[in-house]
C-alpha cells in the first residue's frame, strides 16, 4: 500500500511506497493538512499526467493541501512475483464503462468507479488500556489507547462491551480477541498471533 498525507506543499511527509515507508511516512509534520471536527471541507480529485491528484481545502480555516500519487513523489507499484517495488504513477485504469473494463485482481471486479475513505476507526463510548506511542526524535503521543469500550463494540447485559486489546507487541497476545461467529463475536482459537490459529 502506498500512503501519503495531504500536504500543504505537496511533498510527502515520508516515503509513500510500501518498500521504503518508515515512521515519517505515517507521522504528520508541519506541512500536513489537518482538519478540526465540524470543519467544512471541499475535496477535489483529478487525473492529470503527473498522477492521481487529491486536493483538500478547509473552507473553515482556509487552509489547503494536496498530494500527487506519482513516481516523482516516491509512489511505487509492487512486482507480484518478487514483491520488489518500482516507481509508478497512478492513473485511472479506464475512462469508459464497459464489461471488459473491469479490474480482474479486485474482489468485486469493479469497472469505472471510485472509492474514498477518510480513515479507518470505530466509534467508541470510551477508551481503556493506555499505550503511549514513542518514536524518539520523531513523534510522541501519550494519549494513545488500545481498546474501545461501548460505541460500535455494543453492549453486554446493559453494560458497554470492552473490545479486544491491548496487545503485547513482543508476544502477540491480545486481551479479549474475538472473531465473527454465526450469532455474533466468539472467542478466537488463540489470542497469540504466533500460534498459527489466526482470528
Amino acid at each position: 500500500m502506498n500512503f501519503a498525507f495531504l500536504q500543504r506543499n505537496g511533498v510527502p511527509a515520508g516515503p509513500p511506497s510500501p518498500q521504503k515507508s518508515n515512521i515519517r511516512t505515517v507521522t504528520p509534520n508541519a506541512e500536513t493538512l489537518t482538519y478540526n471536527p465540524g470543519d467544512v471541507l471541499k475535496v477535489q480529485i483529478s487525473d492529470p499526467a503527473a498522477g492521481f491528484t487529491t486536493k483538500g481545502t478547509d473552507l473553515t480555516t482556509h487552509k489547503s493541501g494536496f498530494m500527487v500519487a506519482g513516481a516523482a513523489n516516491g509512489f511505487a507499484n509492487t512486482g507480484f512475483k518478487t514483491c520488489s517495488g518500482f516507481p509508478h504513477t497512478f492513473r485511472a485504469e479506464y475512462s469508459t464503462a464497459s464489461r471488459k473494463n473491469q479490474v480482474p485482481w479486485a474482489a468485486l471486479e469493479g469497472g469505472v468507479l471510485m472509492q474514498e475513505e477518510i480513515g479507518h476507526g470505530e466509534t467508541c463510548g470510551s477508551l481503556t488500556h493506555r499505550d503511549p506511542f514513542n518514536a524518539p526524535g520523531l513523534f510522541v503521543d501519550k494519549h494513545v489507547f488500545d481498546t474501545c469500550v461501548g460505541g460500535e463494540e455494543g453492549r453486554v447485559h446493559h453494560h458497554p462491551r470492552v473490545g479486544e486489546g491491548g496487545c503485547n507487541p513482543r508476544t502477540g497476545v491480545c486481551r479479549g480477541a474475538t472473531t465473527e461467529g454465526t450469532t455474533g463475536p466468539i472467542a478466537c482459537p488463540s489470542n497469540n498471533f504466533a500460534s498459527g490459529q489466526l482470528c
